[in-house]
């Protein structure tokens, strides 16, 4: 039997170190991989986690988000309904402060305000009185019908609009004959070329007839009847008896249309954008079969048999013939078991190579959603900021214009006490003090001290004195109060006399004040009654807690009127 050739051993030698060297660096590759590929997963879980507490806090800002945006829609609008009530509120008080008395009896009856007067007609933010009646003497001059209208608080009338000329129009009839119209509050002074209106703005807006002859004198403008909306001005001498228009602020201000004031609000559209994945359009492609060569060795025996020797020497090489192909076949087979090896480990291997890559994509998507999360997170603090800061705003502005509303409410309220509310005295040159001159302000009330010389008056003289100039006899609310009742008030002729107060004794023996409440916590310093002594005053010298003392009603003494202040005291 021949040896194999040592260059045949040497490579034999390799393989089998080759192949040893591959058998235990694949299976540690794969297992790499696979520690890889979990390590991989247990950051892509961690990363979701950590997604799914940004998208949280997201959701919570954008709730937030969206409750600060109502809170402060809802501001606004209460903002803009104070803003008109207030704004309201000052219209009506500049109406009033145009008075030297208003008559608030025949502008407000049952403290109701109306917007115009009897007999007068509302249009815009005006009043307007036509005179109709042929009791007037058939009209007046320019000039008397200019001071008909400011004994009424008005003017004759001043056009600012077409809206306004049309109204007039509208509003107007002819009487007598044609030319006969109605005097407005439009002049020349004698230059025929500045037409100026009462209130000393020129004439802006100019509807004169056609062919109006210029007068070379004063000359005062006429509104014709049932004449042409945009050609119904004539003029005249102011000298000439006509019927006239007057024209006066409303007393309330016409409300707004929220329609004309801004469009209405539309609803927030939210429009999503959704990514769809699609499957790819190449088709896949077919697996292809695996093809194995086998490799047949055939062994030919001969046909003939020759000698012994022959024979001999051919069944030995049969034998060896034979022994040779089972050790060929035992090759193939070894090689065949470690190619499945080998095909099995780099398929595991394939496969935790592709779930890495799939694992690192994953976690890429994540890590870009989360950034961008991040980013919707800080977009919506610095918003919510904002909308914290211009919330706050807001609640200051309407507490501020809260205040301002029902401070007017309030001195509007005062002013309906009156029968006719004295302007020039409250609110000389047109602004308003608490209390009028000699009347002493105290906690949001106004107090006179009646410190005539004798003969002073009775209870019930007393208080008629206080009602007369729209007050009352004195109702004390609290210790501060009497204290500073006491601080303004002197001792005069003796020791029995002092200043008479709102409060007196009913049939059933209760003390009342002069408003309907019971007198709980006096400040008496001797017995409530004595005989006939069923009216209260208050002694000045003494202690504030007992400076009370009962007396007759016809007894003659000094006395104190209170009423509420016009505007809040400082402090108050």
């Amino acid at each position: 039997m021949e040896q194999e050739p040592n260059h045949v051993r040497a490579t034999s030698k390799t393989d089998k170190k080759e192949k040893k060297l591959l058998h235990t660096l694949l299976p540690l590759v794969t297992a790499a991989c696979g520690i890889l590929c979990v390590v991989l997963v247990s950051v892509a879980i961690a990363l979701r986690m950590t997604s799914l507490t940004s998208e949280q806090h997201m959701q919570n800002a954008a709730a937030q988000n969206l409750q600060l945006q109502k809170e402060k829609d809802d501001l606004e609008r209460r903002s803009e309904e104070l803003s008109r009530e207030r704004d309201g509120l000052n219209w009506t008080m500049g109406v009033i402060l145009q008075y030297e008395t208003f008559p608030v009896a025949t502008h407000c009856p049952g403290k109701v305000c109306r917007t115009c007067l009897a007999g007068w007609i509302p249009f815009q933010w005006s009043c307007y009185f036509f005179v109709q009646s042929d009791n007037q003497q058939q009209g007046k001059t320019w000039l008397n019908s200019r001071q008909f209208c400011k004994d009424k608080e008005a003017d004759l009338v001043v056009i600012e609009s077409l809206e306004e000329q049309e109204f007039i129009n509208n509003h107007t009839m002819a009487y007598n004959e044609e030319n006969h119209a109605y005097w407005i509050g439009l002049s020349n002074k004698n230059d025929a070329s500045k037409w100026m209106w009462v209130d000393g703005t020129n004439a802006t807006f100019q509807y004169w007839t056609e062919g109006t002859r210029v007068l070379d004198r004063m000359s005062c403008a006429l509104s014709l009847p049932r004449a042409d909306n945009l050609a119904n001005w004539n003029m005249s001498r102011c000298s000439v008896w006509k019927r006239w228009i007057c024209e006066t602020r409303a007393l309330n201000k016409p409300d707004y249309k929220y329609g004309d004031e801004r469009s209405l609000r539309m609803e927030e559209e939210l429009n999503y954008a959704t990514v769809v994945f699609k499957n790819g359009g190449s088709p896949q492609k077919e697996n292809d079969e695996d093809s194995t060569i086998y490799s047949t060795v055939q062994s030919e025996v001969p046909v003939e048999i020759k000698a012994a020797g022959g024979a001999a020497a051919g069944g030995a090489a049969g034998g060896g013939a034979a022994a040779g192909g089972a050790a060929a076949g035992g090759t193939a087979a070894a090689h065949s078991r470690h190619f499945v090896l080998l095909l099995v480990c780099l398929g595991i291997l394939c496969v935790l190579l592709m779930a890495c890559i799939g694992v690192i994509i994953y976690i890429c998507g994540v890590m870009k959603a989360q950034e961008a999360v991040a980013e919707n997170v800080i977009h919506l603090e610095k918003e919510n900021h904002q909308l914290m800061m211009d919330k706050q705003i807001l609640e200051n502005e309407t507490e501020v214009l809260t205040r301002d509303r029902d401070d007017l409410n309030r001195t509007l309220g005062v002013i309906m006490t009156f029968q006719n509310f004295p302007v020039n005295k409250f609110c000389p040159d047109k602004k308003c003090q608490p209390c009028r001159e000699s009347w002493i302000p105290f906690q949001d009330h106004c107090y006179q001290f009646y410190e005539q010389s004798s003969p002073w008056k009775t209870w019930d003289q007393a208080r008629t004195f206080c009602q007369n100039t729209d007050a009352d006899l004195v109702v004390v609310d609290s210790l501060q109060e009497q204290e500073f009742i006491n601080n303004h008030t002197k001792h005069y002729y003796d020791n029995h006399h002092g200043y008479w107060m709102g409060l007196r004794q009913n049939d059933d023996e209760n003390w009342i004040w002069i408003d309907g409440r019971n007198e709980t916590e006096g400040y008496w310093m001797r017995e409530k009654v004595v005989d006939d002594d069923r009216y209260a005053m208050t002694f000045p010298g003494h202690n504030a807690t007992a400076s009370w003392g009962p007396a007759e009603c016809i007894m003659q003494n000094k006395f104190i009127c209170e009423h509420e202040a016009l505007i809040r005291t400082p402090g108050s």
